[in-house]
């Protein structure tokens, strides 16, 4: 599975925590125009930073993971980019 939002993506899951957490290296071109669907500007620290624009990222993943059979223990709920 590819998304062609991100460059790479680690998740981290452990049985001590209820939920993953995913680490994105997201793809900057992709990332600006996820940021203007939600109107956001700036630069791409700005961006990775702004809560707004990490929440659409984790729902275009989590649709996207979802879409390719990931069951919901397997989805990240929560995102740092």
């Amino acid at each position: 599975m590819r998304s062609e939002l991100l460059e790479e993506m680690f998740m981290h899951g452990s049985s001590n925590q209820n939920y993953a957490v995913a680490v994105v290296t997201p793809r900057k071109d992709k990332l600006a125009q996820l940021a203007a669907k939600v109107g956001v500007q700036g630069s791409v620290e700005e961006l990775c930073q702004n809560k707004a624009v990490r929440v659409a990222l984790l729902s275009e993943l989590t649709a996207f993971g979802r879409s390719n059979g990931l069951l919901g223990y397997e989805l990240a709920k929560n995102i740092y980019l």
